[in-house]
């Protein structure tokens, strides 16, 4: 119970604080408006989360156009889209704390659902000149409000790329969401959509890029099932490199999955680092 109501008491805190995100008057006393209805859906989190997901996704679409600014960056949030959720900073504050924190040596940051690109804009502001970042996002929609939040933080070390990321390079069923977030290869969600979307294996993209497989610093996997079929495909970047791996696992079938690949390569696998489905893996040097 203390830790239920320590957890409410820091995201009423957070919640508060979403009005400081606006760039404009008239953006202020929205995200005012935003940051009442969030806090006043508090209770309904804890009773019902599936009809808290449906309150929250109808007070997306009243919203208009927004541009936020955090300290991952600006972000064009569009109106009738959960793409706000995604930018606002009470959005995976321990992996956003993780991340401000690591990876000040630069390198190339493979961002695998890159989605509207709070991770490749906020690395890519933070590697400046001693790196850059590939970001991946097949969705064509969300694609779209990646390069435009790329663009609106004039960005020049992000490089985007309309593809999901598998262990071959093909054409596959994506089946999109109303919930930008729940876009998937592999999962169909009720409202989904299927389309056809370019596929990529990670190691032929840094190939094809001219990026040698050692300088890969950083692989972010969030795509919404089968984490390991985008490892599989990386495994002359997981051979050659040092690369930090930070991978969501939705069920424990794939965790083990990732836990295998990964420990070929001399991974060690962190799973209390950030929340029950995203976790942390790095290369341990062997005891001889």
């Amino acid at each position: 119970m203390p830790n239920i109501i320590a957890k409410a008491i820091s995201t009423i805190a957070r919640t508060a604080l979403i009005p400081l995100c606006a760039t404009s008057l008239k953006d202020f006393f929205y995200l005012v408006f935003y940051s009442l209805i969030r806090l006043a859906a508090i209770p309904l989190y804890y009773l019902n989360s599936d009809f808290y997901n449906k309150f929250l996704r109808a007070v997306h679409n009243a919203l208009p156009d927004i541009v936020i600014k955090t300290k991952c960056g600006r972000f064009f949030c569009a109106a009738g889209t959960d793409s706000i959720s995604f930018a606002l900073p009470i959005y995976e504050k321990e992996l956003t704390k993780f991340l401000e924190k690591s990876f000040n040596d630069g390198g190339v940051f493979i961002d695998a659902g890159a989605h509207i690109g709070r991770y490749s804009i906020m690395l890519g502001r933070k590697f400046g000149n001693r790196g850059q970042v590939l970001a991946l996002e097949p969705s064509p929609a969300t694609f779209n409000f990646l390069e435009k939040n790329i663009k609106l933080n004039n960005i020049g070390n992000i490089r985007a790329f309309q593809n999901a990321v598998l262990d071959k390079n093909c054409k596959a069923n994506f089946f999109v969401s109303k919930e930008s977030g729940m876009n998937s290869l592999f999962n169909s969600p009720a409202d989904g959509i299927k389309i056809k979307v370019s596929c990529k294996r990670l190691d032929d993209l840094v190939k094809e890029k001219k990026i040698f497989p050692k300088d890969v610093s950083l692989i972010k996997i969030d795509v919404e099932g089968a984490p390991d079929k985008v490892l599989l495909g990386a495994e002359e970047i997981l051979k050659k490199s040092r690369a930090k791996i930070i991978f969501e696992a939705l069920d424990n079938e794939e965790l083990v999955k990732c836990k295998n690949i990964l420990e070929r390569f001399g991974y060690k696998i962190d799973e209390n680092v950030f929340d029950n489905i995203n976790f942390f893996a790095e290369k341990v040097d062997r005891k001889i």
